[in-house]
């Protein structure tokens, strides 16, 4: 196979093909690189890093474009760059990697360069490339270790056997990335290049499922795994019992792995350590499934229906500051979804019907044998040589080793910690101040269980404790302090975040990455998340460091810290979902959503200003993906006392009329919050920058008020224009051509579509772009069905390189209405009852019952007189109106039928909610034979 090509340079984005809104997929060979750990060596070198960077790119684009390639863009300390050749892509990336390693470099040292190689599809746009290549050669980079080039089995293929002479490929197996789908990996094998490297980040267990790869050896549970796979046979509900430390997590998940092979649905894991007390845990399940969000879909049902009828592994892990939701949601899965097997970890049981417990034990030496012939001092060792390469401790240091487990009463992670302290301790050391720990009592931590916290304080968790105080009390007091601040982020977070919130109270950038060195080196960090370059806190440090922070009364200044950096995070993220990465920006939100959502919870109820700087900046992420968790939190701020004072309540509430409108069809509720904003407006706060009068143009849209829609139209794009908000123009300048498509306004159509073209040089996100193709193919329907096709099936690509689903299901029901009006009587219906399938089965409001409506023709002409008069009942309720010629289909059957048989069906209709009404149509009409 062979690249095809549009331009006359390697990867070039042609200006014409540019200018008319991209070319067709193209297969090319893609190269991104990035250096590890750029953003500690610019702290700590900032002018040197100048230097550093200028002669990092001055080799990088050399090497490139030496072997014909394309540095078309630029990622802060890394590059992306297109080639002809996929050998010529890695030949120059050895190229950039052997020139750098034999340069001279300064202060900083040599950047240490990571890259990933995929030839694969992409579209060009606007000097841009976007497509599933583009997700794919991302991961490969992010999986890759320093001095490490990742290349796909795609890549390796296209460069072939017969010129794989020069540099070799190392095969790293097959592996599952979020997003992507398997992928074979290899390794860029050449002399002069390192070949020894961890294993891939980034990367899952298997495809149907989420399970984290295996990343350390699982030692000395053999009986323990033994034991549990036998409690699975007996129960379905299955609880690992025991202290923080002790193992329940990497318990469960080995568990997991070994059940996963005979569950069809997959082994999934939920981890639950950052939610906050009180949190709606459906979307989180929900999230976890990768089932997507959908406008009207209740989250809750979305789970149950996908679990329902596959057998299916669910890892719920830490559950003890969530008892009594945890149990109340996993005796629903369990009571709806026969073949769900769950198994949880927590320092207490559920407390449910059927429930096994396993306690889970420490690593204690067998019957007879010595402390240093435990699986412990196994442990110790195996972990020892993580930080000092080649450990090989003599008879003596062995059996100082197992006095140190044994004073650790052979828990896990106290003994993980210990080792840890090899990095700057003598073994002596060590042993020494394991066997006098200060001896404090267990203490309950911020996050408190139910009924009274029954956890006790057993003799592992004072252990634990103690090996907590210890260490802390070997490391800077400043590290400690560090410590403590980090405590109050809810889940992994990047290093900016932790600088930007330690900045608050220590000055000194360098003494803040110093500590959080030292915490790494101490084991009370981790520096890795799965791959990803994010620190990580366990559950029982950050209890740990919140305890310390509530006993001198930090707590409530620290909380307010952790808000403003997520804030700031908030606008970052913001910023770039409306940009050419609107698909990564997605992602990093619901990465991030742990701590977002609470520092929006710890905020809502203490001060409202700050939950609605925290949620205003993700409106436009909220308005794509109608049914993420973020989309109900306008309404639950303009819910609260004062919130009419907020300065940007405008634009809040035009959140609230979006998803009371999109989300639960309510378009009188939806009218409520439009009005109550307009007031404000008016009131001389902030302006909602077009979004209310905007939102009021869809509900007028949509009850048919083509006037009322035009006026809302035409001030929503002033004020947006007023404003500078180019995505509120785009959007509704899309809607309002496609709008006057519709209406059979060809001159209004094509002015409109005129003003709408002129801000394409301004956008840059996928879903935004593809409303220019909406556009375009809502005015070619007036005259040329098959151009709008085309244009609608672009706009759908478009969404879908974006990430977002709503837009590529709105465009599709389009498609499917045009497809229809092409296709005799009896296809009409099929395509309609396959679009109408395709929706989610719990939601979707608006666009279930349009679908639902547009069966009325193709059943009318089939003579489905009976089957019209059930759905005319049924849409009696539907938050839409009906236009003139769906109203005459009615009249029709009702004129064959008569009328006491037509009222007979449409009674029935009436009894009909959303959801039976679909399943009507799906079940019964769907499978007609006319």
């Amino acid at each position: 196979m062979h690249a095809t090509h549009v331009g006359t340079q390697p990867g070039h984005v042609p200006e014409d093909a540019a200018q008319a809104g991209g070319a067709e997929f193209q297969h090319l060979t893609f190269v991104t690189t990035d250096i590890v750990g750029s953003a500690e060596l610019h702290r700590r070198h900032p002018v040197a890093m100048v230097d550093a960077m200028e002669q990092h790119d001055v080799l990088l684009h050399g090497a490139i474009r030496a072997e014909g390639g394309d540095p078309f863009k630029h990622t802060g300390d890394g590059v992306i760059a297109t080639f002809d050749d996929p050998l010529a892509a890695v030949r120059a990336l050895v190229t950039a990697q052997r020139e750098m390693r034999a340069a001279t470099w300064g202060a900083p040292g040599r950047p240490k360069l990571r890259a990933g190689v995929h030839y694969g599809p992409a579209r060009a746009r606007s000097g841009d490339w976007f497509g599933p290549a583009m997700s794919t050669v991302h991961r490969l980079e992010g999986a890759a270790h320093a001095d490490q080039i990742l290349i796909s089995e795609a890549t390796v293929a296209e460069i072939g056997p017969a010129r794989q002479s020069e540099i070799s490929f190392s095969d790293l197996g097959a592996h599952h990335f979020k997003g992507v789908e398997r992928l074979r990996v290899f390794q860029v094998d050449a002399s002069g290049l390192p070949t020894a490297h961890p294993p891939l980040g980034g990367k899952r267990e298997t495809r149907n499922g989420n399970l984290p790869a295996t990343t350390s050896t699982f030692l000395g549970r053999a009986s323990d795994l033994s034991a549990l796979q036998g409690l699975v046979d007996a129960a379905r509900i299955v609880t690992l019992v025991g202290p923080g430390g002790i193992g329940k997590t990497r318990l469960a998940l080995e568990l997991g792995r070994a059940l996963e092979p005979a569950m069809p649905g997959g082994g999934w894991f939920l981890n639950l350590a950052a939610l906050e007390a009180g949190s709606d845990l459906w979307p989180v399940v929900a999230g976890v499934f990768e089932i997507e969000p959908m406008p009207g879909a209740d989250r809750r049902q979305q789970v149950i229906d996908r679990l329902r009828d596959q057998r299916t592994l669910l890892v719920v892990d830490n559950c003890e500051h969530l008892l009594d939701a945890v149990a109340d949601l996993v005796a629903e899965l369990c009571a709806a979804c026969p073949a769900l097997q769950v198994v949880a970890t927590s320092r207490q049981m559920l407390d449910l019907d059927g429930e096994a417990q396993y306690s889970v034990a420490p690593m204690e030496p067998g019957p007879g044998a010595a402390p240093e012939d435990s699986v412990a001092a196994e442990l110790f060792l195996e972990r020892a040589r993580l930080v000092r390469h080649g450990y090989a401790p003599d008879s003596a240091a062995r059996a100082l080793i197992g006095q140190i487990c044994a004073s650790l009463d052979y828990i896990p992670l106290a003994i993980e910690i210990a080792a840890g302290q090899l990095r700057r301790y003598p073994l002596e050391r060590i042993a020494q101040d394991a066997e006098n720990p200060l001896d404090l009592s267990a203490g309950s931590g911020r996050r408190s269980g139910r009924r009274g916290d029954r956890r006790g304080a057993s003799s592992e968790a004072k252990t634990l404790r103690r090996t907590l105080e210890w260490s802390v009390g070997l490391i800077h007091p400043q590290s400690a302090e560090v410590l403590d601040y980090l405590s109050v982020f809810s889940s992994p977070f990047h290093e900016e975040q932790a600088m930007e919130l330690c900045a608050r109270h220590i000055d000194d950038e360098i003494e803040v990455l110093d500590a959080i060195d030292e915490l790494i080196d101490a084991s009370l960090l981790s520096p890795a998340v799965e791959g990803e370059r994010r620190i990580r806190m366990l559950r029982t440090v950050q209890a740990f460091g919140q305890e310390r922070l509530e006993a001198d009364g930090r707590h409530a200044a620290l909380d307010a810290d952790h808000a403003e950096v997520m804030i700031a995070r908030s606008k970052a993220l913001g910023k770039a979902y409306n940009s050419p990465d609107e698909r990564g920006a997605a992602q990093a939100i619901q990465d991030d959503m742990p701590n977002l959502r609470a520092a929006f919870e710890r905020a809502l109820t203490r001060d409202l200003e700050t939950a609605a700087r925290i949620t205003w900046p993700l409106l436009l992420y909220t308005y794509f993906h109608r049914e993420s968790e973020t989309a109900s939190w306008p309404t639950r701020i303009m819910a609260q006392p004062g919130a009419d004072a907020l300065p940007d309540a405008p634009v809040m509430l035009a959140g609230c009329a979006a998803y009371a409108f999109h989300e639960l069809g309510d378009a009188a509720a939806a009218r409520g919050f439009i009005e109550r904003g307009q007031a404000l407006e008016a009131a001389g706060h902030n302006s909602s920058q077009g979004w209310l009068a905007h939102i009021a143009g869809q509900v007028a849209f949509w009850m048919r008020d083509t006037d009322l829609f035009r006026a809302c139209s035409e001030q929503a794009v002033e004020e947006a224009k007023a404003a500078n908000d180019v995505a509120c123009q785009v959007v509704d300048l899309a809607m309002a051509a496609f709008v006057e498509a519709r209406t059979r306004n060809p001159d209004r159509a094509a002015a409109t579509l005129a003003q709408l073209e002129t801000l394409e040089p301004l956008v840059g996100q996928p879903s935004l772009i593809g409303y220019f193709n909406y556009a375009r193919g809502g005015v070619a329907s007036l005259d040329d069905l098959d151009t709008a096709l085309t244009e609608l099936r672009s706009a759908a690509e478009w969404a879908e390189m974006g990430g977002n689903r709503l837009g590529a299901l709105r465009t599709g029901r389009i498609i499917s209405d045009i497809r229809a009006i092409q296709a005799e009587p009896r296809e009409a219906l099929a395509i309609q009852i396959s679009a109408l399938r395709d929706l989610p089965d719990s939601g979707a409001t608006i666009y279930n019952w349009t679908a639902l409506s547009r069966l009325l023709a193709p059943l009318a002409k089939l003579g489905g007189d009976a089957e019209i008069a059930v759905l005319s009942g049924a849409l009696e309720a539907a938050p839409i109106t009906l236009g003139t010629s769906a109203r005459r289909y009615m009249d029709v059957a009702r004129e064959r039928l008569g009328d006491d048989a037509f009222e007979t069906g449409a009674a029935r209709g009436r009894s009909m909610g959303q959801s039976d009404a679909r399943a009507f149509a799906i079940d019964h009409v769907g499978a007609m034979e006319f």
